[in-house]
């Protein structure tokens, strides 16, 4: 009975299978997980607002297609995953440590600054 279904198609199959192309696009923090957080120059985000005074701050940010994101220390962000070191009244700072083209090791740290109000 198995053995007539061999020649059909499988309906649950894409249409179209890139799956190489799929991935391609989409980094993934350490643990594995998909986030387009990561997929961004830090030179490209926002600050929009940080809150200071809880338990420990926050920011939003906001990445080149508008998408909020609410971070916190310890968090990662950016194409080359910079670490969140340090959240103040004023700005972001983010530590990057990665290999250029060379192989060079590069050690950077990158404030974002919220805008000043007008």
């Amino acid at each position: 009975m198995a053995s007539e279904f061999v020649s059909r198609k499988d309906p649950f199959k894409p249409l179209v299978s890139d799956s190489k192309n799929a991935t391609q696009g989409i980094r993934r923090n350490r643990l594995g997980q998909a986030l387009p957080i990561l997929n961004y120059d830090l030179s490209q985000f926002k600050v929009t607002g940080i809150i200071v005074g809880l338990k420990e701050n926050r920011a939003q940010v906001v990445d080149p297609t508008g998408k909020p994101y609410v971070v916190k220390a310890g968090m990662e962000m950016g194409r080359n995953l910079g670490r969140i070191t340090r959240i103040t009244p004023s700005y972001v700072e983010v530590f990057e440590r990665y290999r250029d083209e060379s192989g060079k090791l590069v050690k950077n740290t990158v404030r974002l600054a919220l805008p000043k109000k007008q």
